[in-house]
């Protein structure tokens, strides 16, 4: 029996931008609504209180994502 490897953020990130460069359909859905795309990639349901905002890079714009602090205690 194989045991699945979790995925980290950064694996399903290199996933969606790997599938967004490769299929326009699937990048103009991330931009317009991203929690269904990625549900519908993932084949799950995503919390409802659970906001996703994709936004897309150009060469005069670039988005830095500082993540939330982890927990020291």
């Amino acid at each position: 029996m194989t045991e699945l490897t979790p995925k980290t953020r950064q694996d399903l990130a290199a996933e969606l931008i790997a599938k967004a460069w490769e299929n326009e359909s699937f990048r103009q859905e991330l931009l317009s609504h991203p929690k269904d795309a990625i549900a519908k990639l993932l084949g799950i349901n995503l919390a409802e209180n659970l906001d996703i905002r994709v936004v897309q890079e150009t060469p005069q714009n670039l988005y830095l994502v500082l993540p939330v602090k982890p927990d020291n205690t």
